[in-house]
């Protein structure tokens, strides 16, 4: 038996799904290698993970950065700060200039939420 994964598992999972227009008995994920109670443990994380905000993740380089949709909707309502994030995740830009954005990003999101916390202290 080859150990898969937790990825390997969850590709199985939606590769079933996806490939079935019709609901499916929880017995058929015994054709991917998934026990009943394994089948059970995974369908629960996956509800549990439909509840939950929404969340995005950026990769540059080394770092990973994870956070809520709330996080895009400020970026939204930026111009600058959409265009920073926007040149940062240009991949036809070289990795020192996308950092350079990111830090340029950084920056003026702290200032922009520096000023918002001192507005809500008046």
């Amino acid at each position: 038996m080859i150990k898969r994964t937790l990825k390997q598992r969850a590709e199985g999972i939606f590769r079933l799904i996806n490939n079935n227009s019709e609901p499916i008995a929880k017995s058929r994920f015994k054709d991917i290698g998934l026990s009943s109670t394994a089948a059970d443990n995974w369908l629960d994380l996956i509800i549990y993970i439909q509840t939950q905000n929404r969340i995005q993740l950026f990769k540059a380089g080394n770092y990973t950065f994870v956070d809520k949709q709330v996080f895009i909707d400020k970026i939204s309502s930026s111009k600058y700060l959409q265009l920073c994030w926007n040149n940062f995740l240009n991949p036809k830009e070289p990795h020192e200039k996308r950092l350079g954005y990111l830090n340029d990003f950084g920056n003026a999101y702290f200032v922009l939420e520096r000023a918002k916390f001192d507005q809500e202290k008046q």
